[in-house]
Order: structure tokens, then C-alpha cells, then sequence
């Protein structure tokens, strides 16, 4: 499995205009990535680590439910491919 930076992200913006996503830690914040992107795109990568774990949660807790139609099984289905290119996790 490969590691990522845990969250939280924040996309900033520098004086010339681009994107950053920053990472807190020890009170110090470390760049990760410098992006020629529009706000939103910056904000929905800045957002990956809290989307990422809503989904492993949902799907956890959705386990415990039987949910027997053929649309859950594609959504599960769904969710755990997007985890896995996320995670670079082997299927």
C-alpha cells in the first residue's frame, strides 16, 4: 500500500496566482504540491484526504447492513475501486 500525507489539506494561493496545497504539521505547513489550476479544482484536492476517509467509513458502516439489490452492489462496488486507485491499494 502507498502512503499518502494525512490530511488535513488546504489549498492556498500565492501572490502570483497559483495553487498550493499545504500540510500542517507541527505547526509548520509543507507544501505538496504547487498547481496551475482553478480554485475549485485546487479545493477539491485539497479536500481528498476528508473524502477518502468519509467513503472507507461509509463503506465500514455500511457493511453491516444486508443490503441485497443489484444497485448497492454496483455502488459498493464503485466505492471500493475509487479507494483503491486512491490508495494504490491491489485488488
Amino acid at each position: 500500500m502507498n502512503i499518502h500525507t494525512k490530511g488535513p489539506w488546504e489549498a492556498r494561493q500565492s501572490v502570483r496566482g497559483y495553487w498550493f496545497i499545504e500540510h500542517q504539521q507541527g505547526g509548520e505547513a509543507y507544501t505538496l504540491t504547487k498547481l496551475d489550476c482553478s480554485e475549485a479544482d485546487s479545493r477539491l484536492i485539497a479536500s481528498a484526504p476528508k473524502m477518502l476517509a468519509a467513503l472507507e467509513g461509509l463503506l465500514e458502516y455500511l457493511h453491516e447492513y444486508d443490503l441485497d439489490y443489484p444497485e448497492a452492489a454496483s455502488i459498493f462496488d464503485n466505492a471500493r475501486a475509487v479507494i483503491t486507485e486512491a490508495t494504490g491499494e491491489q485488488s
